[in-house]
Parts: C-alpha cells; structure tokens; sequence
C-alpha cells in the first residue's frame, strides 16, 4: 500500500462574505503515486484548493500536511513561454539552485526525454507547435523532479484528440515515476479515466470523494448524479427494506433495487432512484412501453428521451438510429439502479 504523501485538512477561504466563492471545509488525503482529480463547476472552489496547497494563496483556515520527501510542482492554467529562449534554456531556469552545469543539463535533458521532445531542446517557443509547448510546460514542473505535481486544468485549450492523447501519455508516466497528481479539470469523462480518486466539488464543499465507479454508480446526491453525465432521477416510496434490497413503488408499479450500505430511510419513505440511460435496453421482450421525443446523435451511440406510458420522461442509449413519435419496449437493469433518500 503507498504512503501518505499529503494530507488536507478542513481548508477554508472565502474571498467575499457576501457570496459563496472559496471553499469551506474542505479535507482529503493523497498517497504516494495516486492520482486525484477535483471537478465541479466553475467557482465549486478547485482551483481555489490547488493554490493554497501551491502555497500560492494566503489567508486561509485549516492546515496541508506533507509527508517525507515531499516536494510540490505547480502548473497553472496559463503559462507564458519565453519565446526569446530555447527550450533547454527555459527548463535550465527552472532549476539554478542546481549548482552542478552539468547535473543540471543531465536533469534538463532527463525531462525532455521523458516527454518525448528531445528533438526540440535548442527551438524556441515559436518554432514548435502547440502539443509541443504544452509538453514544455509540463517540462518545467518535471525537471523540478516532483513527488507531487499540481496541475491546474492546463490541457483546456488543446483540442479533444491531442488532449486525450497527451493525458494518456502523462499520467501513465507519473504512474510510471511514482509522481502524485492533484489535477483540476471540469472534463467528467477525463476525471473518471485517469483517476485514482476523484473529488467532486460544488459550493467549495466536498459532495462527494471515491474512486471512479463509486463516484458514477454510487452517487452521494442529486448534485453528483447530475453532475456526471446524463442520468435519470426518478421519485418513488420505499414499501419494504431488508438487509440488501428495497421494496420501492415507481412507475406506478413495486420493483426490487439494491439497498446500498450509506442508504437511511427517511421519515416519509421518499426516495429519487438514479437511473443511468445505458441501463435502460430497448427490448421488445418487455411491457415497459414509450414513446421517443427527442434523439441526439453522439457519434458511438444515440441518446434518446422518451416518455413512458405514465408520463415519466426517461433518457437511454442506444446504437440504434429512431424517429420522432417512435413506440419501443424497454426493460431496465433494476441491479444497478442506485437509491438516494434525497428528495
């Protein structure tokens, strides 16, 4: 099991009394070679949380912990180049405490190669392209050689495809160094693909903290259920518990769904169960019976809203292409309906 590298506890910032901005309350741990992404919308506080760990931001409630030989990287969202150096020269300035020229080009050039620019070393920053340059920024943080690098949402602006392709790369090379990553992103699908762990904030609070499949099967509440991709919430009343299921009226009928271990029944019996549209079939096996009102295209499937013979609103995924006014049969995974006492 890896150490504990740093621990964050009850951190609190607000810049304005007057509104929600900053954070409140907010603790985690990280280990050592683990990494954890902070999502939520603008303003839920992440990159207000990053920079206090940088030690960027001063003023703050709470205490950052660090363990052994921790040493920290900062990169931010923007980062101006020195267009007038090379690139070996800009990574040389990142590292002038190192007093050894040559121990300090070795560690120049050990960056460099592990982010595959090597060729690029004596180019400036407007002879390489883009990808290129965000590898130098990425470059400056690991020439430091960092147990923990901090970065700031900094693929934002590269397209889809370099993004996806310059991530996989990265975090498959701090996994490989054992390097810590805190990385701030509003990407779902990106937070739950390179993940350890991830954070989901909203208001400066911590909804919810877990590994990827608890944060999108398991959600805390009706904010993260939203909040990672489209989903389903559907109100019904708990008839009958026992130690693993719950008996639930919804959809004008009884069904059985899992009782998770965090689920407390509430006064009223009021549930919102979650419901993800890839656990909804069509399948002309069942009664379930709607109607399709709306069809989007998503490339590798369609996601399609359709309206339920009790005139509940459902959304599914499917490869098939429909119309508009189509009639279906659906069936749904009821073992993987997820039950919130949240109302």
């Amino acid at each position: 099991m890896n150490s504990k590298l740093i621990e964050v506890s009850n951190l609190s910032l607000s810049y304005n009394k007057r509104t929600v901005a900053g954070i409140n309350g907010v603790s985690f741990e990280v280990a050592t070679g683990e990494c954890v992404s902070l999502i939520g919308p603008s303003g839920s506080g992440k990159t207000t949380t990053v920079k206090i760990i940088a030690e960027k931001l001063q003023g703050f409630k709470g205490e950052v912990k660090k363990f052994g030989e921790c040493s920290v990287a900062y990169v931010p969202q923007t980062t101006e180049l020195n267009t007038e150096k090379t690139v070996f020269q800009i990574l040389e300035d990142e590292i002038l405490y190192v007093e050894d020229n040559e121990k300090r080009a070795n560690q120049v050039r050990t960056a460099l190669a592990q982010l595959n620019i090597t060729n690029e070393i004596n180019s400036t920053p407007k002879q390489i392209s883009g990808g290129q340059r965000q590898r130098v920024i990425i470059a400056k943080a690991l020439v430091k050689n960092p147990t923990l690098i901090l970065l700031d949402e900094p693929f934002g602006h590269l397209d889809e495809r370099l993004r996806f392709d310059l991530m996989q790369e990265l975090f498959f090379l701090f996994k490989e160094k054992k390097i810590s990553v805190i990385w701030v992103t509003h990407e779902t699908k990106e937070a739950l693909s390179f993940s350890d762990k991830v954070i989901a904030l909203n208001f400066g609070k911590v909804q919810q903290m877990g590994s990827p499949e608890e944060i999108y099967r398991n959600p805390k509440n009706m904010f993260v259920a939203q909040f990672f991709g489209q989903t389903n919430l559907i109100a019904g009343k708990v008839i009958s518990s026992n130690e693993s299921e719950l008996l639930v009226k919804a959809f004008n009928k009884e069904i059985l769904i899992p009782k998770h271990s965090s689920f407390n029944k509430n006064d009223n019996n009021d549930v919102l169960l979650v419901i993800r549209p890839e656990d909804i079939e069509i399948s002309n096996k069942c009664s379930n019976e709607g109607k399709v009102l709306n069809i989007f295209f998503k490339g590798d499937h369609y996601l399609v809203q359709i309206e339920e013979t009790s005139g509940l609103s459902l959304w599914l995924k499917t490869p098939t292409r429909l119309d508009i006014a189509d009639k279906l049969t659906y069936s749904i995974n009821y073992s993987n309906v997820y039950c919130l006492d949240e109302i």
